[in-house]
């Protein structure tokens, strides 16, 4: 368990995240935290939970190891009184090389002083 009583530590991120819908369109989200299991990200949209989609983003700042994963809506917080939620989502396929660009840069975060 981690530090939060989780199972994975989280790491503050401020990355784009691209959700692919089901009905073919994408929207553009902010990741707020990442860890091994799962992904937060704030946006103007709320969602079901135990809905699944795919999501991308990029960890390295390199197109050639964009990170692909099927996600699930674990939870949906709505954010205060502004018209943001906070939706936690958990992974649960990688496609590619994905888990092991995550895991690589978990790692190299994990590394860095607290005061990076």
């Amino acid at each position: 368990m981690g530090a939060e009583g989780r199972q994975h530590n989280r790491v503050k991120i401020n990355r784009k995240v691209v959700i692919a819908l089901s009905n073919g369109e994408y929207v553009t989200v902010r990741a707020c935290d990442i860890s091994e299991g799962g992904i937060g990200v704030v946006c103007p949209y709320n969602c079901d939970v135990g809905s699944n989609f795919d999501i991308y983003f990029d960890l390295t700042g390199s197109r050639t190891s964009m990170v692909k994963v099927r996600a699930e809506v674990r939870f949906v917080n709505l954010i205060g009184t502004i018209d943001e939620y906070r939706i936690g989502m958990s992974f649960k396929r990688f496609y590619g090389n994905g888990k092991e660009t995550l895991e690589k840069y978990l790692q190299r975060r994990g590394s860095q002083p607290s005061w990076v």
